[in-house]
């Protein structure tokens, strides 16, 4: 009867229904954490592990009837030789089907958290699409500052979203801690944000400088001495070329300034 209820016991432990969520009932029994081990978020211990665990204890348990005697023999010699009920609870019904409901429990379980880490893989593009590739692709469409714009804040969005993930789930006996999945997740995104925002800033360095380049080749042209009427003609047209193209340079000048505003 104590072996049977320490089973059962067990059995009601580790398949409690009363804590899945944030907040629960029981303490769970294991701490255990969310990872991204590419490619694949997995948990840590997994659940074979400490389904192991568990079975190590039933074991445990079984086997303290290898040290309780039968009444009515002679102790005064070695015990080892002495009838145990280890062999009589092994053939018991009622112990059977516990360590059978015991074994079930963690099949509701696997489920359980099969389903919970099933939520993580919208994620999943972070890690298995290929930067570069999608970079290309993107590029191919010759896209303009608002659709790079676009693009970094949909990760700006996916970080915030992953900080939204609460920190820890229970399900059953388990207490599963997502702080070092969310940590791993925002770095794969940043590296997204990084990959498109070092293109942005390709492109506006070659604009600076090449409105940079324009800027000097006019000044030189300005500050040439005035020797005689063709430079004073030379000047006025660079000027008057400068005039025209005041405008075209404010519009330059404006989507660079906002790349680096981006950035």
């Amino acid at each position: 009867t104590c072996i049977r209820d320490s089973l059962r016991l067990l059995r009601n432990r580790f398949g409690s229904q009363g804590s899945t969520g944030f907040l629960f009932l029981e303490q769970p029994v294991f701490n255990v954490d969310i990872v991204l081990k590419i490619p694949e978020v997995v948990m840590n211990p997994t659940l074979d592990e400490i389904q192991e665990c568990m079975n190590k204890t039933a074991k445990a348990i079984l086997r303290a009837a290898k040290h309780v005697f039968a009444w009515g023999q002679d102790r005064s010699g070695d015990v080892a030789h002495l009838k145990n009920f280890y062999n009589l609870i092994g053939k018991s019904r009622s112990i059977v089907k516990v360590v059978f409901q015991l074994t079930g429990t963690f099949a509701g379980l696997r489920r359980a958290v099969d389903d919970y880490l099933e939520m993580f893989h919208r994620y999943d593009f972070l890690w298995k699409e290929n930067k570069a590739d999608c970079l290309a692709k993107f590029l191919e469409s010759d896209p303009s500052l608002d659709d790079f714009e676009k693009e970094i804040r949909k990760y700006d969005d996916i970080e915030a979203e992953i900080a939204g993930i609460l920190p820890v789930h229970n399900i059953e006996s388990l207490s599963m801690e997502s702080q070092s999945l969310k940590h791993s997740l925002k770095s794969e995104a940043a590296l997204w944000k990084s990959t498109f925002g070092a293109s942005v800033n390709d492109w506006a360095q070659s604009e600076l400088e090449s409105l940079q380049g324009f800027i000097e080749e006019t000044m030189t042209q300005l500050n040439r001495e005035i020797k005689d009427l063709d430079d004073v003609r030379d000047a006025m047209r660079t000027l008057s070329r400068l005039r025209e193209l005041e405008s075209e340079i404010d519009l330059k000048i404006a989507p660079i300034t906002d790349a680096y505003a981006l950035l």
